[in-house]
């Protein structure tokens, strides 16, 4: 037996007695895997997934897409690079969709929809290139090359009005591929085309973001249809991540502004629709502060994270739905 597979195997044995004994020892948990992923190095990709599965299964609560994995996303990449491809998109060229792929898998939440209605693709992307950055760049790839992949038994296919398009100026390209393509093929009585985004045909439903989430490679996810702080607080103090989807008009609106209550509509949605469905996607990154009646939290949405202090009682109006992602199945 391969010498590095037996001290894996001690490796995994020493992170199984520690989760168990010291599971807040993070520090040394992380010490003790990245340990284990330098092992990996040195043996088949069989054998590496077995490893890995292996210190899942016994330290669940370690951090997702491990180095090994984002290496063997990057390792696609470099196949990738040698090959000549005819891709299907005219105006995305193979150096500037390689470029993409790598900002992805090194910085999974610089996903950005930017002008696009597209806020429920890019919150999806961002997960998927962060848990999964193998299998998000292979269908990159592939949909790329043939306007189409198939992801864990799921198959996108691109609006063929793109492939002769502009991506939108000022959008990075794989995302404005990416986006479109997963919205396009979700719709059922509308195209989605991106130089005519709008209403209906760019709006991500709940049971839409469910199906995402859920197809991830790894991941679970469980619905809350009526959010709260202490509930999102609770998921994401026990390593969860909160997926939010909210009223933005009603978030930014009461938002404190150089210790101001708002603006004028302070309290009223931008249209009762919003108040009753939400309109915008958002990513909890950190738990939400509680400082008497007002409330301070950190939120990814367009490509960055920002930090959002209001009144406590806009949070329930404006929050609509949760989504709990749960990769300790990782």
């Amino acid at each position: 037996m391969n010498p590095d597979v037996l001290k894996a195997m001690k490796l995994i044995k020493e992170l199984e007695v520690l989760a168990k004994d010291n599971p807040h020892a993070t520090a040394l948990l992380k010490q003790k895997k990245k340990q284990l992923e330098a092992l990996t190095g040195t043996v088949s990709k069989e054998v590496q997934k077995k490893i890995i599965d292996a210190a899942k299964a016994v330290a669940p609560n370690l951090e997702s897409a491990p180095a090994v994995e984002r290496a063997n996303a990057l390792m696609a990449v470099d196949e990738f690079r040698a090959e000549t491809v005819t891709p299907k998109y005219d105006n995305i060229s193979q150096a500037e969709l390689l470029l993409g792929l790598e900002a992805r898998i090194n910085d999974p939440e610089g996903v950005d929809q930017s002008s696009l209605n597209l806020c429920g693709p890019a919150a999806y992307c961002v997960l998927w290139a962060k848990h999964d950055p193998e299998g998000y760049a292979k269908a990159a790839i592939d949909l790329y090359k043939k306007g189409s992949y198939t992801y864990n038994g799921k198959t996108i296919t691109a609006n063929t009005d793109t492939f002769d398009q502009t991506p939108l100026a000022g959008m990075s390209k794989i995302d404005w591929m990416m986006l479109s393509a997963i919205r396009h093929s979700e719709n059922a009585f509308y195209d989605y085309n991106p130089k005519n985004d709008r209403g209906t045909a760019a709006f991500t439903t709940h049971w839409e973001m469910t199906a995402w989430i859920s197809n991830i490679v790894g991941i679970g996810e469980n619905r809350d249809s009526s959010p709260t702080i202490s509930s999102v607080n609770s998921a994401i103090n026990s390593g969860k991540t909160v997926v939010l989807l909210v009223d933005w008009g009603q978030l930014s609106k009461n938002i404190k502004k150089k210790g101001k209550e708002g603006s004028k509509k302070s309290g009223k949605p931008d249209s009762l629709i919003n108040s009753w469905t939400g309109n915008h996607y958002i990513i909890m990154t950190k738990p939400i502060t509680v400082n008497g009646n007002q409330i301070t939290f950190e939120i990814w949405t367009w490509a960055s994270r920002r930090t959002i202090t209001l009144q406590k009682e806009y949070f329930a109006i404006a929050a609509k739905d949760a989504f709990i992602v749960d990769d300790h199945e990782r």
